[in-house]
């Protein structure tokens, strides 16, 4: 039988815990934008990642978030090192320092 799915994503699951005050406002505001990277859920927030760290970087959105040892900006870059196109922010999604 013929796959009925021409292409698979990878997506990493993190804890909300990881986003700041400031991080929850700039997903909550960039949600609401059109063509925008983020999807809000009830648990959490999608972020539709950059096909490298440089285009990350380019990015007003990647340059707004925390960063840091434990911070968004260094958990994008891990996610896209690992070839992730995505992260789920989940409030159920484990959390380790």
């Amino acid at each position: 039988m013929e796959a009925m799915f021409p292409e698979i994503y990878l997506t990493a699951a993190i804890s909300t815990d990881y986003l700041t005050v400031e991080d929850n406002k700039l997903f909550e505001q960039a949600h609401k934008e059109p063509l925008s990277r983020i999807a809000k859920r009830d648990t959490g927030y999608f972020l539709k990642l950059w096909e490298t760290e440089d285009d990350a970087r380019e990015s007003k959105l990647f340059n707004a978030l925390s960063s840091g040892k434990n911070g968004v900006q260094s958990l994008i870059i891990q996610a896209i090192m690992i070839n992730a196109s995505c992260i789920e922010f989940d409030c159920d999604a484990g959390y380790t320092v």
